[in-house]
């Protein structure tokens, strides 16, 4: 039983406890002596061990009434400590003089109440008789809950309007339970009939003023002296993308660019200022705004009122008509482009077409007189061929550029010897227009990372707009330049030279210096479009100088760097080929 009742009260470890669990444990060695007497029975030893008996019997009575007078101090103790904090709990109910204050039993009737309510409900008659009268003539009224903030069932909080007196009580709730069974309720109630009627009046003026303030289309702003923001109308929450509490209470300087204005703006007051203002998403908004100080009824400033004008739409106008040009522009082009590039695909097809009717014709006529016909308009077939195929090629192309999707295999090159043999595989082209072609480095050689047949068709590309667009006998020229950080390659012709408003212009989309159908030369508009998108791939950049009948400069740059042993892939060598040559420069032709 000791250990048991210790296990049971470990927890609650009083004196009271422990004096009992003594008690126990006295009895429990009685009784370990009086077995053992009885085993080991000696006549000598009977009065000894019925002493002992008895002094530990006597030892476990003493515990017992010790445990029951500490039991009793502890519970006496309690009791006054319990009926001071209820004496000083009666005394603060008392002290407030702002509600009426009732205890309830589980049958509903009144057990205290403190003075302010036998003041306010019981007249002269200060008994709970005649207050439990007065609250059951109360819940006989017609109650209507106008406003409920309840959480639960055991604590409710809310304000209720009694029709037939025509006052307003707020009133509180709280259940206390005893047991499962039995429960007290706190209720605490008051009087706000005047303050509900104030606050509902100020509340319909300030939401007759918020609806004039937000049908107003000019942005209104509230800010104290120190820019801390107070209030801000719908056109101003609409305009900036914030919502309520992320725009109040938050200083306006901090919304406002820091190149617009400074501290001091404010300051001045009805005079107009322009400045630039972060929405929500960071997008800027242009104001302008005149400040006007808000007084009280002494006249003196309090805080100040900021009426601003959204110059978005004004702005948006001009960027629309901005766009609306451009867009025109754009379409302009496009249009020619079209135009051009059906020019540029019936021309060759019509002559495809008229040779091949000329074929079937001859082919009655003699072996000898066939053949002959057929090499003197060969050259013809093969060359609006390539033209053809050049320009499927260069359509394929600007559409993988557009979607990213341009395969690059990098290498790594001597640059010089590479630039040098497509030169030289290009002047046997130049030479049946009676032009030269000079090439030359400050380098012998120098290998970097690229990709070989992207080099190849830049360089053709250029060497054939300067073959097509550079009179007979001038020379084009060809020069690599190495730096520390660049491989530049320059290709020069002394040709008819680009205008200077077309220099901007000339890498972009559908752009052609000659616009007329009836020219001597193809070009779609897409060529130099695809030579910088290649440059780009290997993160170089390609700029050009020229003046009208003095020739253009080209001038592309690749990074002076090359592959590390790791990055090596298949490093076979890349040879130019006939085909490909003859293919890039089957423009330089006149159309026959």
């Amino acid at each position: 039983m000791a250990i048991l009742f210790s296990i049971l009260t470990y927890k609650e470890s009083t004196y009271s406890y422990i004096f009992l669990i003594g008690s126990l444990v006295a009895l429990s060695f009685r009784n370990f002596n009086f077995v053992g007497s009885i085993i080991y029975m000696n006549v000598s030893d009977i009065m000894v061990n019925s002493f002992i008996g008895l002094l530990f019997v006597l030892l476990s009575f003493v515990l017992v009434v010790i445990g029951v007078f500490f039991e009793l101090g502890s519970f006496i103790k309690s009791k006054t400590n319990l009926e001071k904090e209820l004496s000083l709990f009666y005394n603060l109910v008392n002290l407030n003089s702002f509600e009426n204050i009732v205890f309830k039993d589980q049958n509903k009737r009144i057990f205290y109440a403190n003075e302010n309510t036998f003041n306010n409900y019981c007249d002269s008659n200060y008994s709970y008789d005649y207050l439990n009268k007065q609250s059951e003539k109360y819940d006989t009224l017609n109650f209507d809950i106008i406003e409920d903030k309840s959480h639960n069932t055991n604590n409710r909080s809310f304000t209720v309007y009694i029709e037939k007196m025509s006052v307003y009580l707020k009133v509180s709730i709280h259940k206390f339970y005893i047991s499962l069974t039995q429960y007290y309720e706190l209720i605490a109630f008051s009087d706000i009939t005047k303050e509900y009627l104030l606050n509902l009046s100020c509340k319909k003026n300030e939401e007759l003023l918020q609806s004039i303030s937000d049908n107003i289309q000019d942005i209104l702003i509230g800010i104290t002296h120190d820019g801390v923001i107070e209030y801000a109308n719908k056109a101003a929450l609409d305009t900036l993308k914030y919502n309520h509490d992320d725009f109040i209470g938050k200083n306006y300087l901090d919304f406002i660019s820091n190149n617009s204005t400074d501290s001091t703006l404010f300051n001045d007051t009805n005079t107009k200022h322009i400045y630039q203002v972060s929405n929500y998403y960071g997008d800027i908004v242009e104001f302008e705004s005149i400040v006007k100080d808000l007084v009280n009824l002494e006249y003196s400033s309090v805080n100040k009122l900021i009426i601003s004008k959204d110059l978005t739409e004004r702005n948006k106008l001009d960027d629309i008509t901005k766009k609306y040009n451009e867009i025109k522009a754009y379409e302009d082009s496009k249009n020619e482009f079209f135009a051009n590039l059906s020019h540029e695909l019936k021309t060759p097809l019509n002559i495809i077409y008229s040779t091949l009717q000329l074929f079937e014709r001859m082919q009655s006529k003699d072996a000898n007189v066939f053949k002959s016909f057929y090499f003197k308009y060969n050259t013809s077939l093969r060359i609006n061929c390539l033209r053809i195929l050049r320009l499927v090629n260069n359509l394929i192309d600007i559409t993988k550029a557009d979607v990213k999707s341009m395969d690059v295999n990098f290498v790594n090159l001597n640059i010089i010897y590479f630039v040098e043999n497509i030169t030289s595989s290009v002047t046997a082209f130049a030479a049946m227009k009676h032009l030269n072609i000079v090439f030359d480095t400050n380098n012998e050689e120098i290998f970097i990372k690229c990709d070989p047949e992207k080099i190849e068709r830049i360089l053709l590309n250029l060497l054939s707009n300067a073959i097509k667009f550079t009179p007979e006998h001038k020379t084009i020229y060809v020069d690599v330049i190495i730096d520390d950080k660049w491989v530049n390659i320059y290709v020069k012709d002394e040709g008819i030279g680009i205008d200077e408003s077309m220099q901007e212009l000339i890498f972009d989309r559908f752009v052609q210096i000659d616009k007329s159908l009836n020219r001597n030369t193809e070009g779609s508009g897409i060529g130099l479009s695809i030579v910088k998108s290649l440059v780009e791939l290997h993160n170089g950049k390609i700029s050009l100088k020229s003046s009208i009948n003095k020739g253009t400069t080209f001038k592309i740059s690749i990074p002076n760097i090359s592959l590390s042993y790791t990055e090596l892939k298949n490093n076979n060598l890349y040879n130019t080929e006939t085909y490909k040559i003859e293919l890039e420069l089957s423009d330089i032709y006149e159309v026959f």
